[in-house]
């Protein structure tokens, strides 16, 4: 799979995954036009579409992480909901807040995005 490493790559990503769900969704809509009595595929139809649509979303959110990663911007640099997503990858790890090395590791990383974040801020006045 290529690299998405530009906004170029992450928008043919995004294109890519959006046109083959069109297209099952056009063609399911194609066979409830075909037969309007069978209730269960327009049923179906709607199921399909909002998975369509989650999974999609989900996709997009990955790929544009990827993007963002491939940028190599540093946390320090980025908005908090991401260094929350940074942290959030501290907590995968399994962490036993009993275990002092855990709350250590954890602690640390904060440490560190705080004093990123001043060094900057200081750098900056």
């Amino acid at each position: 799979m290529k690299k998405i490493n530009t906004l170029e790559c992450l928008q043919n990503a995004l294109d890519k995954d959006l046109a083959w769900r069109k297209k099952e969704i056009s063609d399911l809509k194609f066979e409830c036009e075909n037969d309007p009595k069978k209730i269960f595929i327009q049923k179906s139809a709607i199921l399909l579409i909002y998975s369509h649509w989650e999974g999609f979303i989900k996709n997009a959110s990955k790929k544009y992480l990827e993007y963002l990663n491939n940028q190599e911007i540093l946390c320090k640099d980025m908005q908090i909901n991401f260094i929350i997503l940074h942290l959030g990858g501290v907590f995968q790890e399994d962490i036993n807040y009993k275990n002092y090395l855990h709350r250590k590791k954890f602690i640390l990383n904060i440490q560190n995005l705080c004093f990123v974040s001043l060094m900057s801020q200081s750098m900056k006045r």
